[in-house]
Order: C-alpha cells, then structure tokens, then sequence
C-alpha cells in the first residue's frame, strides 16, 4: 500500500479486533495500520456506493414523475398523439 502523509492516532479497539490485526499481519507480510487504512477503505467505498444507489433511486423517483406529467399533457401539446 503507498504511504501518503499520515498521522499518529491512538485509539482503543476489542481485544479480539487487536488479534485478529496481528494474525492478519503476520499472515499477509503487511503492516496493522495499513489493514486498519484498507478497512476503511472499504467502509468508505461501501458508503459512496449507499449514497449513489440512494440518488439513483431519488432520481428514477422523479424521471418517473417527469413521464407521467408528460404522458398526462402530451395530448394536449401534441395533434397526433
């Protein structure tokens, strides 16, 4: 994993996040900090993609709306429909 510009934090996790860290260390060759930074990676990649299905959805709510209004008002602007 590339270093960027880090800084310290100290923080406390369950014991059993703690060994799990350090089997997967010992296991993978990498670093706990660079597991921590992929984990959060992931929970960060997880949320852009809760926030991009929630517009989708918002946005299919109101094309939806846009061709029923269109639908409603096209015999009216339109002779041959």
């Amino acid at each position: 994993m590339a270093r960027q510009t880090t800084r310290q934090a100290q923080f406390r996790l369950p014991l059993w996040v703690n060994e799990y860290l350090e089997q997967r260390a010992v296991q993978s060759g990498r670093t706990k900090s660079d597991l921590v930074v992929e984990a959060v990676a992931c929970l960060r990649d997880r949320d852009q993609v809760e926030a991009m299905e929630r517009g989708y959805l918002e946005q299919a709510a109101l094309s939806a709306e846009i061709a029923e209004t269109s639908l409603a008002v096209a015999p009216e602007v339109l002779d041959e429909w």
